[in-house]
């Protein structure tokens, strides 16, 4: 099977921005975030007693997103805070995207890289607003609300979409006819059927 270039490309640049220091964590602090995150998410169908990956924030995010609710990522974000919540978000979707597709091809998952050095920028972006989410989002916004959902942190933000939209689409978001061998009625029927199964909260 021949991948395409472009999820090879962004498969790489997901590892290599994910090695690098964030906005509010360091290289080293986000490549041990994702492997608690790529441990859970290697026991996701496990009942929960069943698992050995250790049980926290990261787990719940990776595993359990499901079972987020607003309570439960208000104290997450008193413990953090908002922003650093937000690029945890980022690392623990951006490792089921990547994990998930390694086991669809059955092959070994990519081994996490080696950290480089350097300081978060600890900046906020400064058109963020209420937008009645968990977290503050850029405002306005005239696009889809799951394309701002991670705004509050450039950094994760760069690092999730730059991974998941290769995988979605080919620059073709808005074209309602894809030249692909799936058409875009059958791609979007294929993502809402992942997205019940995995009880997708948005």
């Amino acid at each position: 099977m021949r991948i395409p270039s472009r999820l090879v490309e962004s498969k790489s640049a997901a590892w290599d921005r994910l090695a690098g220091p964030g906005d509010w964590w360091t290289g080293e602090e986000r490549l041990a975030f994702a492997a608690e995150a790529r441990a859970a998410f290697a026991e996701r169908h496990q009942a929960p007693w069943l698992r050995t990956a250790p049980a926290g924030l990261m787990s719940k995010l990776a595993a359990d997103a499901n079972q987020i609710d607003r309570s439960w990522a208000t104290e997450s974000i008193s413990e953090v805070g908002e922003a650093a919540y937000v690029e945890l978000v980022a690392i623990a979707a951006s490792i089921a995207v990547l994990d998930a597709f390694a086991e669809a091809l059955g092959v070994e998952r990519t081994p996490l890289p080696t950290a480089r050095e350097g300081e978060p920028t600890r900046r906020e972006p400064e058109d963020m607003g209420d937008a009645g989410a968990y977290v503050r989002m850029t405002t306005p916004w005239s696009d889809a609300n799951v394309a701002r959902a991670l705004t509050l942190s450039p950094s994760g933000n760069a690092l999730y979409r730059g991974i998941a939209m290769p995988f979605y689409h080919e620059g073709q978001f808005l074209d309602l006819a894809w030249d692909r061998p799936i058409s875009r009625p059958q791609a979007e029927a294929v993502a809402t059927a992942v997205s019940a199964a995995n009880e997708c909260f948005y």
